[in-house]
């Protein structure tokens, strides 16, 4: 279920933290519309699943994609570069929460998959 009723929800909490924002991070308009259309046609087809991001940045999409899984679905985040500091505030300011349930992995993806870290969820 998600955190935002419609994309100008997400669109709007964006522009609260936008401040916070670093070059190169976050999501546009379009991209929050386009995701949300996603989550949609898997909201209208019962599908259902985890999600993976590789590059975190400062968290901002990895957030927005968090705001969307129910419960019983896992967000998988991998950055070789970025540590969960990094992008915590980032989630808390976002979602309210401080204990969001990620599972993170501070390491090249490549050596992840090669040695079997990331296999599917």
């Amino acid at each position: 279920m998600s955190l935002f009723k419609t994309p100008e929800d997400a669109i709007r909490a964006y522009k609260r933290i936008a401040a916070d924002n670093v070059p190169g991070g976050g999501l546009g308009d379009e991209n929050v519309r386009l995701w949300a259309a996603l989550f949609e046609l898997q909201r209208q087809n019962n599908t259902k699943g985890g999600a993976l991001e590789i590059g975190v940045w400062h968290g901002f999409s990895a957030s927005y994609i968090c705001g969307h899984l129910s419960a019983d679905e896992e967000l998988v985040l991998v950055d070789k570069f970025m540590r969960e500091q990094h992008f915590r505030p980032t989630f808390n300011k976002l979602l309210g929460e401080e204990d969001t349930p990620i599972r993170f992995f501070p390491d090249d993806s490549f050596e992840l998959k090669k040695d079997g870290r990331l296999n599917p969820w």
